[in-house]
């Protein structure tokens, strides 16, 4: 919904949970606790560095987002979905 209303005033897409379930899963996480500690890091991040944020370029920042992504996505898939029929991949676009 945030994307939704977001793309008319020119926000930046929020998907920061995703990225941060696959940062979890990438360092081995097994329990809910990870989300506590993550949610309260960024409170703290949010309440105190706030500041120092407006100096770093959007740029910057989403090569943050996208370096912690990108092991999100499985190459053997894309692939596979590549090479199938395109009537195949509406479900995938959809």
């Amino acid at each position: 919904m945030c994307n939704f209303f977001g793309s008319f005033v020119g926000s930046i897409p929020v998907v920061a949970g995703f990225v941060r379930s696959a940062v979890n899963a990438a360092s081995g996480v097994r329990t809910p606790l990870s989300g506590i500690v993550c949610g309260s890091m960024i409170l703290v991040a949010c309440a105190v560095l706030t500041p120092f944020f407006a100096y770093i370029p959007k740029a910057g920042l989403s090569a943050v987002i996208i370096t912690a992504s990108i092991f999100s996505v499985d190459i053997a898939n894309v692939l596979l979905m590549w090479k199938s029929q395109s009537s195949d991949n509406v479900i995938y676009e959809y």
